[in-house]
């Protein structure tokens, strides 16, 4: 990232022009701009893993050109990279589904294997972990635990679902008295975090 770059890689807004290669949207339309730019024709993007995308895609705004936290940006790959927003959804909801929501459904929930009964520990409870707790309860677990050291965090995730709040060392003296974790979701992005939970890890 060059100096002076506009930080930003996810947003909601109104289109106020499109370019030659976009069809789908019309100046006035409402978008929801997604954090993953993707070309929509190269090899990973017709198998829907957009974040690997071959033709210059990836996490280009605010990295590689300025970003969101503008008046107005130029979206690259706009015809893959926005969806219209409902007129009913709220802006301060609509904006989760560009970038938070999606990261704890794929990279927690879904590459987990969330699965109706699990126990499913969440190592972090900051945004990436707390909307990881709201979307693995859609999945029925049978019990969620999150595991941070902060105590406003925890008394946060026990608000958006999670059944069972607490650090670090209570976690892991609670699970060597039972069966363990079917699932463990890292979402602190330190590298403790990911020693924990290999060793919360009942498999």
């Amino acid at each position: 990232m060059k100096p002076g770059t506009v930080l930003g890689h996810e947003a909601v807004g109104e289109v106020v022009e499109v370019g030659g290669e976009v069809h789908h949207l019309r100046p006035g339309d409402q978008v929801i701009v997604s954090s993953v730019s993707a070309c929509g024709h190269c090899r990973a993007c017709r198998d829907a893993k957009y974040g690997q995308c071959g033709e210059g895609g990836g996490r280009i705004l605010g990295n590689l050109i300025n970003g969101t936290q503008a008046e107005s940006v130029r979206v690259p790959f706009a015809e893959y990279s926005t969806t219209r927003r409902p007129f009913d959804l709220p802006l301060d909801d609509a904006v989760l589904l560009a970038e938070l929501l999606p990261t704890a459904y794929d990279v927690g929930v879904r590459n987990g294997h969330v699965s109706p009964g699990d126990t499913v520990v969440v190592v972090g409870a900051g945004s990436v972990g707390l909307a990881t707790v709201v979307v693995a309860r859609l999945y029925s677990p049978r019990r969620i635990i999150v595991t941070d050291l902060a105590g406003a965090r925890l008394d946060t995730a026990v608000r958006v679902g999670a059944d069972v709040a607490e650090s670090p060392g209570k976690l892991l003296a609670d699970l060597a008295e039972g069966p363990g974790a079917d699932v463990v979701i890292e979402a602190s992005g330190d590298p403790d975090g990911f020693v924990l939970c290999t060793r919360a890890d009942a498999g």
